[in-house]
């Protein structure tokens, strides 16, 4: 049973932008006073801890977003961007992309949607050593959160009396990331990392020194 006391905060979101993104389109905000440039796009997201997609979604963005990863190698070892990052944001029912401190995120931004539309599609392998360190990083980060009882204890708190999932739920997904497959791995990346980049189904704000389209 769920608990009386979760809340959904996708539901409460006071406008119809935050509801279903992609209605804004693209916004500049001038900032002359920085010499970076810095970008987030947010799409629809995964609502519920339960949500079927999520074991795939986990693998998929610890791949993108691993050190020396693709995503890596491909903005930050151009020198594109200091770094991006993917965030899944459940509660709020987002899907996240971030560019940090790049000389020009347009361009980032553009990179970035390649390599993962070129995952997505298949065009591009996976790589079998980097879902294995994918899965091995999902394994770390969740021990991290219980590293003590105290910790272990909130945790337990939070998924049961906040998220309102049943006992065992960290142990029940990392038994399902370990299963997941490379197939699961890029339907997750085109149906939920994908729609980040795509006109119509995510808001992206940029901050720039000049105020150039975002395309």
């Amino acid at each position: 049973l769920h608990s009386p006391y979760t809340l959904s905060l996708h539901d409460a979101l006071p406008i119809s932008a935050g509801r279903a993104p992609g209605s804004l389109g693209a916004i500049v905000v001038p900032m002359p006073t920085i010499d970076s440039s810095f970008a987030i796009a947010s799409a629809t997201g995964p609502t519920s801890y339960t949500d079927p997609r999520i074991p795939a979604l986990l693998v998929a963005v610890a791949y993108l977003d691993a050190v020396e990863g693709p995503l890596w190698r491909a903005v930050r070892g151009t020198g594109l961007a200091y770094g991006t990052s993917f965030t899944r944001d459940v509660d709020g029912g987002f899907m996240q992309f971030r560019v940090y401190r790049s000389p020009d995120a347009q361009k980032a931004f553009a990179c970035s949607r390649d390599v993962v539309a070129a995952f997505a599609s298949g065009e591009e392998p996976l790589e079998k050593s980097l879902l294995e360190g994918a899965v091995s990083a999902i394994v770390v980060s969740l021990a991290d959160e219980q590293a003590t009882m105290a910790m272990a204890a909130q945790m337990n708190f939070v998924n049961g009396v906040v998220r309102g999932v049943k006992e065992g739920y960290n142990d029940e997904l990392l038994r399902k990331v370990r299963a997941v497959g490379e197939d699961e791995v890029r339907e997750a990346m085109a149906a939920v990392l994908v729609p980040c980049f795509q006109p119509g189904k995510a808001n992206v704000v940029r901050s720039e020194e000049h105020t150039s389209e975002l395309q």
